[in-house]
């Protein structure tokens, strides 16, 4: 292989090598992603721990996630007095029922929070899971 010798920023050869990267990911050809992967390995020890951490986000971006979408149940929109199920920071909760006047109840209808099921909750936020691992 020819070898030339540049003295650049270290920075720019940061941004250089990510975009590089990046861009070999991007649904081309395996060939060209497998290269970028391999070129990454080699020079994995030349660079700093947030591009390490950038390059390893881009790659988990790529690829499949566990759980398919399409195999998650639709949004469910309540009418009011019904029950649904939602997800917050403590995991799945329930509303006794849903009413129209409460801009709450109405904000998570119109955002597909709403939840039919505990069961239907819980698969969503099993994929949300998945899709941050």
């Amino acid at each position: 292989m020819n070898e030339i010798n540049v003295s650049i920023p270290y920075s720019l050869f940061e941004k250089l090598f990510e975009d590089y990267f990046k861009y070999n990911l991007m649904p081309t050809t395996d060939e060209r992603a497998d290269l970028s992967i391999e070129n990454v390995k080699k020079y994995w020890i030349l660079l700093n721990s947030g591009t390490r951490n950038e390059l390893i986000n881009d790659i988990e971006m790529w690829e499949e996630p566990k759980i398919s979408i399409e195999d998650l149940p639709k949004p469910f929109k309540p009418k009011s007095g019904d029950k649904y199920y939602y997800i917050n920071e403590d995991g799945i909760s329930i509303v006794r029922c849903y009413d129209e006047d409460d801009d709450s109840d109405v904000g998570m209808a119109e955002n597909a929070q709403c939840y039919r099921t505990r069961e239907d909750a819980q698969k969503w936020l099993d994929f949300m899971k998945s899709m941050m691992e």
